[in-house]
């Protein structure tokens, strides 16, 4: 069986509520302009009915997903594989223009990266907390590594961050 890369749940449940939306947007229903007068002009209703169900369900299945790939995709042990991934990556790319593969609805920018249809994608699985040096007072993380991990893997030992922000999603 095949390592999921970790994202894939959550690519799939943006991918179907995103094709779901676009195809409501664009096929000129006859629903359409009663859907779209009805959430202009009774946001709250449609808040509370729809909206805060669905995003309880989503953060339902990323809480559900962050626990699995926590027990079952994490591997600080593979990070130097990992690493060699990322490298035969960079070589196949052959100088063409690169990003990451990680998708934009994970970003805290509201920009499309439209540029990621165009360039190479590369793959970087590297989410977890490497080490942490009690002696030098540091941690060693790889990249994508969220604050929220960090702040999990330091809180047992009785330590925290100096600067600890909020949003427990945002990478390193």
């Amino acid at each position: 069986m095949n390592e999921m890369s970790c994202g894939t749940l959550g690519n799939c449940l943006t991918s179907m509520v995103g094709t779901a939306l676009k195809v409501f947007l664009t096929v000129t229903s006859p629903l359409r302009p009663f859907v779209a007068d009805f959430v202009a002009n009774y946001r709250g209703i449609f808040v509370i009915i729809f909206l805060l169900p669905l995003s309880g369900l989503y953060d339902l299945a990323w809480a559900l997903y962050r626990l699995y790939s926590n027990i079952w995709l994490r591997s600080p042990e593979k990070h130097d594989e990992r690493v060699r991934d990322i490298q035969a990556q960079v070589k196949a790319a052959n100088g063409r223009h690169m990003c990451t593969a990680r998708p934009g609805w994970l970003a805290m920018s509201l920009r499309e990266g439209k540029y990621k249809k165009t360039f190479v994608n590369i793959r970087m699985n590297l989410y977890d907390v490497l080490n942490i040096y009690t002696e030098k007072r540091t941690v060693r993380v790889e990249p994508l590594c969220t604050m929220g991990q960090i702040t999990a893997a330091l809180i047992p030992k009785g330590w925290t961050l100096a600067v600890t922000p909020e949003l427990d999603d945002l990478t390193v």
